[in-house]
Formats: structure tokens, sequence, C-alpha cells
């Protein structure tokens, strides 16, 4: 039984390994393009780098926008109600 669990480990490992090479060879060829019919006209990566680049060097440096806050108003002075007739009466500061 133990040299037969050695045998399927032993198998195990040899198949994550051949799944890891797979999984590399086929980012690798995905990377350089060739799993999928290229279109001749896109713009190649070198050349929208290169444009990239160019756009944000011409591009002026962004400043920082100041407050548009305006000043706040001054709250109403402190009031308290006086007399039978409810009238608001100014404290005084």
């Amino acid at each position: 039984m133990k040299a037969f669990d050695g045998v399927a480990r032993l198998a195990a490992g040899i198949e994550r390994a051949q799944a890891d090479r797979l999984r590399t060879a086929l980012l690798r060829e995905a990377f350089a393009g060739r799993l999928v019919p290229q279109d001749p006209n896109d713009e190649p990566a070198s050349e929208l780098l290169a444009r990239i680049r160019a756009e944000r060097q011409a591009a002026l440096p962004k400043q920082k926008a100041r407050s548009s806050r305006t000043r706040k108003e001054l709250a109403a002075p402190p009031t308290r109600v006086t007399g039978d007739d409810y009238r608001q009466e100014t404290l005084p500061l």
C-alpha cells in the first residue's frame, strides 16, 4: 500500500509540474500575441506608450485649485422671548 501511495504522490507531482510548464507556455504565447489572429491595423504597443508619454509631457502641470468657500455669514445674535406677546429681545454680547 505504501508503495502505491508513493507512486500516486509522484504522479501528482509530475502532473503539477506539467501543468506549471503548460501554464507558463500558454502565458508566453498569449503575451506574444500568437493565440488569436492579430489585426494589422492595430497600433503597436511601443508607439502607443510613446504617444501617451508625449501627451503627458505636453500637458500642463495641474495646479491645486483654491478653495471656493466664501466667508460664512455671521450668525444672528442670541435672542430670548420676553413678555406676554412673545416678542424676541436681542441679548447684549
